[in-house]
């Protein structure tokens, strides 16, 4: 959606993934950041609510930021997959 370099220069985090969903006729930003084995560390959230900012009212819709953590969707040995 944004270029990283794009987003580096004005002090934003890398988006991995950014959804354009609508509800009730009004669009809004979903941003998704996904982490294999942890939870992003303030300065992350800080740099990556910047991009949100910024990606929304270029947009000119909300925005919000939500954090996927594999540990918690990927199932262990034996275990099942949670959606």
């Amino acid at each position: 959606m944004v270029s990283t370099a794009f987003l580096r220069q004005r002090n934003c985090g890398q988006i991995d993934l950014a959804l354009l969903t609508r509800t009730g006729g009004q669009w809004s930003l979903r941003v998704v950041e996904a982490k294999t084995s942890r939870e992003a560390g303030q300065g992350q959230v800080r740099r990556l609510l910047h991009s949100v900012d910024m990606v929304a009212k270029i947009l000119n819709v909300p925005g919000c930021l939500d954090q996927f953590c594999a540990r918690d969707y990927l199932p262990k040995p034996g275990g099942v997959l949670k959606l």
